[in-house]
């Protein structure tokens, strides 16, 4: 693997740019979905064209354009994941497979490929994901300016 693949150019579709993922060749992504399903409810959280859309129960509840300041920060969370590896994460709990906690997804769409996450438990994704699961959660819920 050459050095130039490793660079990171900073554009995304998203945001009307690209993103470079780390390990892939330059990649238009068009959408980032994270969604958290319960037995008594369930949350999608959609970045798409620059916005950030909320729904509950299969329910609007919420959508706004992203600022220029949460564009940079969105940006430097998704450089660092790696789209190839997102199938084969390490899963740090199963146990919503035994209780009926809630279980989450992420899924990366590009230009090129779709990939997603096995399922894992909403109190405990990833490490990989961590950052951007908190980002997109607090973003739609508006807790982030």
């Amino acid at each position: 693997m050459n050095k130039s693949s490793f660079k990171v150019v900073i554009f995304c579709v998203l945001f009307g740019f690209t993103i470079l993922l780390r390990g892939e060749t330059l990649t238009e992504i068009t959408r980032i979905q994270y969604v958290e399903t319960s037995l008594a409810k369930s949350e999608k959280f959609l970045f798409e064209n620059g916005k950030i859309t909320f729904f509950k129960d299969g329910s609007l509840k919420g959508r706004a354009e992203l600022t220029k300041k949460q564009k940079t920060a969105f940006s430097k969370i998704v450089k660092s994941i790696n789209m190839g590896h997102l199938p084969t994460l390490a899963i740090p709990s199963k146990k919503f497979m035994f209780d009926g906690s809630a279980f989450g997804q992420l899924k990366i769409v590009s230009a090129k490929k779709i990939s997603s996450t096995p399922l894992f438990d909403v109190d405990s994704p990833p490490e990989e994901i961590l950052e951007l699961v908190r980002y997109l959660k607090n973003l739609a819920k508006g807790e982030i300016t």
